[in-house]
């Protein structure tokens, strides 16, 4: 494969995420992320053509080029390698979910990188030269998946690093001169990147403080209901897998996303409120009388891009970890599958997420999540893990629509869609990943194989599905 040309070296330091996920890799508990580009072109891409432009979205994305280098006091650093070789490999493997689901296993070398790779799919270009049936006029289909480690990346910049792969990608076979001028800069990190007024800590953070030291010290939190009901079993291999379904169809979303308006309320409301009765199905049981059952609040992990919050726009539109995880009480109750309880549930999601943006609620936790995590050590870090990892009941991570930042990227190439996963912190349950594309809502289901069959986790996602199309409805179960 292709090497790179020197460039001159630069670093920074890791900021507090980094710092987490640089631990957990250290730790052999690896956050490797997978994203499936399903790519159509209107000719035949080679593998020259994707290795050249592999090649050259590395030159022109430095986050590409890091590694993680430790320093004798203890102090992690990412620093800009001077030569890469370009991780791209050609699978003749046919079935694009059994590559991502094999992308979410790899465990990255942070010294030396590189800490990203690259499959691409090109079996329907072989097939179509031995004279398929694939129609003239109609495009060529491939898959590209893509993999790296969290250290590097959230989902907003996964989804940058696509969109530069496709215009570089448009740009070659419309034959132009690439630009081959080396990149060097690295952003800042989240904690650098937010308003300097929120960075000094208050009394009130310190109240926080104690009070974290003291629990911890003197009191055990109890696992949620449904990391109950599904225990982890040893015996299994800790092992990550996702479930890739068909979403919602462009008709289907659009309703949605009227009925949502309609009820004052988001579509993430409405996807937690339906994640949350499934998982309440998932535990009691779907036809279970509601008088047997005790109702249960657990805690939702809701993933939040925290450029939002960044006052210029090179924060808004940095490169790299921004994002903040935040918990959301939701009530698990299997008879909360009609529309109005479902629409309730949705508005409760919604307002706790607008209180939590307007009070300046997360970027209170970003100070005391970048206290933590600091101080956090690698022996300390596997029991916190699984702790942190009981208490939370499910994650869910919504990007929101995606269309725009993958859009005018060129006319030969174009993605017409994404799956997402990302193998699962020791201990972790599942993560819900939604968002939108080309007017489509889009869910994939990463689940534990240690804790849930894939009999199981087919019928969790299936059942999510189920309960958000029920909402396309009125009040009274009337069709819009």
């Amino acid at each position: 494969m292709a090497s790179m040309a020197t460039v001159s070296c630069c670093r920074r330091p890791l900021g507090f995420t980094e710092y987490f996920f640089a631990l957990t890799t250290e730790l052999n508990i690896p956050y490797s992320l997978a994203y499936t580009w399903q790519l159509e072109s209107k000719s035949p891409l080679s593998v020259d053509l994707i290795h050249q432009a592999a090649a050259l979205l590395q030159e022109t994305m430095p986050l590409l080029r890091l590694c993680v280098v430790k320093e004798m006091d203890g102090k992690y650093f990412f620093e800009l390698k001077d030569t890469v070789t370009v991780p791209l490999e050609v699978s003749n493997e046919t079935d694009w979910r059994k590559e991502q689901d094999e992308m979410m296993k790899v465990v990255y070398n942070l010294k030396t990188g590189p800490l990203w790779k690259m499959r691409f799919l090109p079996t329907v270009c072989r097939e179509s030269a031995l004279g398929d049936t694939r129609k003239e006029g109609n495009p060529y289909t491939y898959a590209v998946i893509f993999g790296i480690d969290h250290v590097l990346t959230d989902g907003f910049t996964n989804m940058s690093i696509c969109r530069q792969f496709l215009k570089i990608l448009n740009g070659l076979i419309d034959g132009g001169q690439p630009d081959k001028t080396p990149h060097t800069k690295i952003d800042p990190s989240l904690v650098d990147l937010m308003p300097q007024s929120e960075k000094a800590f208050g009394w009130m953070d310190y109240v926080v403080v104690g009070k974290f030291i003291w629990n911890t010290m003197f009191s055990k939190p109890k696992p949620n209901i449904f990391a109950v009901r599904y225990p982890l079993v040893d015996t299994y291999p800790s092992h990550t897998f996702s479930i890739s379904t068909d979403g919602l169809s462009k008709e289907e979303t659009k309703l949605l996303r009227k009925m949502c308006k309609l009820q004052q309320t988001t579509v993430n409301g409405a996807f937690t409120a339906a994640a949350s009765t499934a998982t309440a199905w998932m535990i009691y049981g779907r036809n279970k009388p509601q008088g047997d059952i005790q109702e249960n609040t657990v805690a939702v992990e809701q993933t939040v891009n925290m450029r939002r919050f960044c006052e210029t726009e090179e924060g808004k539109n940095a490169l790299g970890v921004l994002f903040l995880s935040t918990l959301i009480p939701v009530t698990l109750s299997p008879s909360n599958d009609n529309p109005k309880s479902l629409w309730d549930a949705a508005r409760s999601t919604s307002s706790q997420m607008h209180t939590i943006f307007e009070n300046g609620d997360l970027l209170k936790q970003l100070r005391l999540a970048n206290y933590f995590v600091q101080k956090m050590k690698a022996k300390d870090l596997r029991s916190n893990m699984k702790i942190s990892a009981e208490q939370r009941c499910f994650a869910i991570s919504n990007m929101g629509d995606c269309s725009g930042i993958l859009s005018g990227t060129g006319d030969h190439v174009q993605v017409t869609d994404v799956a997402r996963s990302a193998n699962l912190l020791e201990g972790q349950s599942v993560v819900h990943f939604v968002h939108s594309l080309q007017g489509r809502l889009r869910y994939n289901l990463s689940y534990n194989a240690r804790r849930f069959t894939q009999e199981e986790a087919n019928r969790y996602a299936s059942w999510t599905l189920e309960l958000l199309r029920s909402l396309i409805s009125n009040i009274d179960g009337t069709a819009v």
